[in-house]
């Protein structure tokens, strides 16, 4: 009898464990698109694939699991002439792009996709000053989420070392050891600002195609480069 009763509580917790994991799904719905269209949805950390699939009569969809969540992604096509940036979660999410561009499509089901697509709405209509406040403050908030990591992540070259740090060291130990904070440590601890004559300090970044290229890939090919809207190097 005891066996039995061990068995069954075993079973259940195994159910549970596999209905979570396979909550994660993407129904979409696009507009003239070729049947047969393949679509990639591609973790930019990792800079692998997750999953690909067919459009078929401008519908798609997406099941599979995922190890990790939430965290950013990006759907595109193979030459990136299709492309979206979204967050991922382990829950039911749509696209839908059925009367608007690929790029524009609405995404529904993942509350970090609409808190991080909120936060730059908002950022687009304030001031400078203004919108480092709401990052700062969005940031502070999310110490122990990797929305906070990953969007200081793509500021603290702007932001330079005396805003970023105290920033970093306010992260729960989970965010300062994810990708984006192992991202941001790398650089408070290097020589993150040079002065004119000093040689540059080599990083890495995600271009807007979810390709990752360091800073020295590049020396030569450019006089100067921009880094969120700001002239940062000569090369």
């Amino acid at each position: 009898m005891k066996a039995l009763k061990f068995l069954i509580i075993v079973f259940i917790l195994t159910s549970c464990h596999q209905e979570k994991k396979s909550q994660f799904s993407i129904k979409g719905t696009t507009k003239e698109l070729k049947n047969g269209t393949v679509l990639y949805l591609f973790d930019t950390s990792k800079e692998e694939i997750i999953d690909s699939v067919k459009v078929q009569n401008n519908k798609f969809n997406f099941s599979t699991n995922l190890k990790n969540y939430p965290f950013p992604a990006v759907l595109r096509n193979k030459d990136n002439s299709l492309y979206k940036r979204l967050w991922l979660e382990n829950k039911p999410m749509i696209f839908n792009a059925s009367n608007r561009n690929f790029e524009n499509a609405e995404i529904l089901g993942s509350d970090s996709e609409i808190e991080y697509d909120n936060l730059y709405k908002a950022v687009d209509t304030l001031s400078r000053k203004e919108s480092e406040k709401l990052l700062t403050n969005f940031i502070k908030t999310n110490s122990d989420n990797i929305l906070g990591s990953y969007v200081l992540s793509e500021w603290y070259i702007s932001w330079k070392k005396e805003r970023t740090k105290p920033l970093f060291n306010q992260f729960s130990e989970k965010n300062k050891n994810s990708i984006y904070g192992k991202e941001i440590r790398k650089y408070i601890e290097s020589n993150q600002n040079p002065k004119i004559g000093d040689k540059y300090v080599d990083f890495e970044s995600t271009n807007q195609y979810g390709k990752k290229n360091k800073l020295s890939e590049i020396k030569g090919k450019l006089n100067s480069f921009r880094i969120l809207g700001e002239l940062v190097c000569t090369l």
